[in-house]
């Protein structure tokens, strides 16, 4: 302020008007701005206008002008900096002074992105990083490579995002720990984050707080706190995470993106109260902004992984009309796919279903920045109409997502996806294709380090040699399955692995070991109190009852009731399959018939290959046959 003061007495002193006068103006809004007074800085650029005017200096004019809109828009008025800008831009051009006209353009396009106009605002960052380049000024080419960098964060355009950021990085001074180089840092971390590059985000997150460390600047030290936090939280350390986090946290006006990180963090470290409550906290605060939805998303991701799926539901659903009221439509379709998940979990595919149409229906209002939305959308559709039999529509999801996550570059995602696809090719009866298609997804998840995944997709492997009859094979991989899964902390798919190998082992004569594996599993799931693995179990039970020649009716009528009302198509065309066995070995043909007509129907609904067979039970009306169960 004092400097300010001197340089616009010096002025009055000196009686320079005019132009000098301008200019000495120009010197004192730029340090009173600089001391943080806006008001006194826009003072003496009016005057600088006014001077430059009397002096019929519309170039230099042009200048204070420019400089006004800086502080508008620092203010948040873009659309004024952007009004101001449009007149200056074409006289700073005229003038020759390429050094500001160059500044300027970049901050026009930082006025026009404020303002809405992302493309063209970009554009004009993009020329500005152009002229800076000419001028080999490096100053400006870091700042408009981090813009730049950092727009394309935001499009999800994450190697574009990488590259900027990495040139930026390279023109710091890096023994100067400025706040910049702290915030490149971070900004530079999230994006290796997002591309789950977990080495380099860790290793940049690291330098950031050690920079932050031995700088003085509070805001740079939450920052790179925050991201340290999320970082080691994403590569499964959120016990280490969580102390950066909660620092972070602590902080005056941290940033929600922390305060969220946070409150997951809590939960996934077991103190769900105190989770929910930072939730709360951080919903309260930011009451009818994208912020609560955001928080309400996370909110429910916390509670899921708590099993607490209906409350999970009721933050979801609470988030949605905030997104609609926002336009935040790809928000919005990831929760709808969120809310059909968990309804999935509850049994309600129907229900579900209708989440994943409302999801499908806003793809066409999502931008082209947001196709990771879209792949997600069409991934969770797939699975959802595979099951209820609407191959063709599932086909092609499957494949659009996973052409989007492969493009993308992202191979968590694409093996993911490229997983559940083989699943749906060993349903609809393609196991070759399955086999092909399910190694090519382990692989993936390996190199992702994704071992939940990797279980998942031998096991379905092991159901594809299961469909070719190939039992040993099936077996060798469904013991390799549950090898992977015992290591993991994943009940519900542990006791899905070892249905999957009795019924092998029972097919391979192996009772006991059968029995055994379903003995485990039931034990499993009287905590989980799944309804798909109860149907399951049942009906393996059944079928090893069969094997023994105990037509049994318990087993099978808990796996039909619970099917039908839980609206389960595949298991329930599968136990009524088993029931039409058992039929026919009591000597009760037609009921045999009709048993197995109505799993007929069920799978050619599904497109499954047992739609066209005839069972030699039914084609010989054979009462009484002790052929064993057919594999479904």
């Amino acid at each position: 302020m004092q400097d300010a003061a001197v340089a616009v007495e010096a002025v009055k002193a000196s009686g320079n008007t005019g132009s000098a006068g301008a200019h000495w103006r120009i010197a004192a809004g730029l340090v009173t701005w600089g001391n943080g007074d806006l008001a006194g800085a826009r003072e003496n650029f009016e005057a600088a206008d006014t001077l430059a005017h009397s002096a019929a200096n519309g170039s230099l004019a042009a200048l204070p002008v420019a400089f006004n809109a800086g502080i508008y828009l620092s203010e948040g008025n873009a659309v004024y900096a952007v009004k101001l800008l449009r007149e200056a831009l074409p006289t700073l051009s005229a003038s020759g002074d390429l050094d500001h006209y160059a500044y300027f353009n970049g901050i026009y396009g930082r006025a026009l992105i404020q303002s809405g106009h992302e493309g063209e605002g970009a554009a004009y960052i993009g020329k500005a990083l152009e002229l800076a380049d000419h001028l080999q000024d490096k100053l400006r080419i870091r700042q408009w490579s981090l813009d730049l960098g950092e727009r394309a964060f935001r499009e999800g355009r994450f190697f574009d995002a990488q590259n900027h950021q990495q040139r930026a990085l390279k023109l710091f001074d890096e023994s100067r720990h400025a706040p910049e180089y702290v915030n490149a840092l971070c900004a530079a971390a999230r994006t290796h984050l997002a591309l789950h590059d977990m080495d380099n985000a860790r290793d940049l997150a690291n330098k950031a707080l050690g920079a932050a460390q031995q700088g003085d600047d509070a805001s740079a030290l939450v920052s790179a706190q925050g991201v340290l936090g999320s970082v080691l939280r994403a590569s499964g350390q959120t016990a280490d995470g969580l102390p950066y986090l909660q620092a972070a946290a602590a902080a005056p006006e941290t940033p929600p993106e922390i305060q969220r990180q946070y409150a997951a963090a809590l939960a996934e470290t077991g103190r769900v109260e105190e989770a929910t409550e930072q939730f709360n906290r951080v919903i309260a605060a930011y009451a009818g902004s994208l912020e609560e939805a955001l928080a309400r998303r996370d909110l429910g991701l916390a509670l899921l992984k708590a099993g607490q799926i209906q409350p999970a539901i009721a933050a979801w659903s609470a988030a949605i009309p905030i997104c609609e009221a926002e336009n935040a439509h790809a928000l919005a379709a990831r929760l709808y796919c969120d809310i059909g998940s968990a309804r999935r979990d509850l049994g309600q595919p129907s229900r579900a279903l209708k989440e994943y149409e409302a999801a499908l229906m806003l793809l066409g209002k999502l931008g082209d920045h947001e196709v990771d939305t879209r792949g997600v959308v069409l991934s969770n559709a797939a699975t959802a109409y595979a099951e209820s039999g609407d191959a063709e529509s599932a086909d092609a999801f499957f494949n659009e997502a996973i052409a989007i996550a492969a493009k993308a570059g992202d191979r968590s995602s694409e093996g993911t996806r490229t997983g559940n696809y083989g699943w749906f090719l060993v349903i609809i009866g393609r196991p070759r294709r399955a086999i092909s298609t399910l190694e090519r997804a382990i692989k993936l998840s390996e190199a992702a380090e994704m071992p939940l995944h990797q279980a998942i997709q031998t096991d379905n492997l092991a159901l594809a040699y299961d469909a070719l009859n190939d039992l040993e094979q099936a077996f060798t991989l469904h013991e390799r399955a549950l090898s992977l899964i015992e290591k993991l902390n994943a009940p519900y798919w542990q006791a899905s692995i070892q249905i999957n190998f009795a019924n092998t082992a029972m097919h391979l004569n192996q009772p006991e070991r059968a029995r055994d594996l379903l003995k485990r599993a039931a034990t499993v799931n009287e905590t989980l109190k799944n309804s798909d693995l109860q149907i399951r179990l049942q009906t393996s039970l059944a079928a090893l009852a069969l094997r023994d020649h105990q037509p049994q009716e318990a087993h099978l009528a808990e796996a039909i009731a619970l099917a039908r009302r839980t609206e389960t198509r595949r298991l329930l065309a599968e136990a009524l399959a088993l029931d039409s066995q058992r039929l026919a070995m009591l000597g009760q043909a037609e009921a045999a018939a009709g048993a197995w007509k109505e799993a007929q129907r069920f799978y050619s609904m599904l497109h499954m290959p047992q739609a066209k067979i005839s069972p030699a039970w039914i084609s010989a009306g054979n009462a009484g046959s002790a052929a064993p169960p057919e594999s479904p």
